[in-house]
């Protein structure tokens, strides 16, 4: 969930926010595992991007 939010919308929200920086920050989705970096920079907010491993496939959150 994204700082800042309500804690009704932290459980319903399909992302888990698991690293936060002041220009971005790592989130995965819920069911799939899959993680995702979005911007928080004032000049780009709002940019989401899938991680990948170094082969291309999906980066999947390990819970670590």
């Amino acid at each position: 969930a994204v700082e800042g939010e309500s804690e009704e919308n932290e459980a319903t929200s399909m992302f888990v926010r698991v690293e936060h920086t002041g220009y971005w920050q790592v989130l995965y989705h819920k069911e799939t595992k899959v993680m995702y970096v979005a911007s928080t920079g004032s000049y780009n907010s709002g940019n989401f991007v899938v991680m990948v491993n170094p082969d291309g496939t999906p980066q999947l959150w390990d819970g670590k």
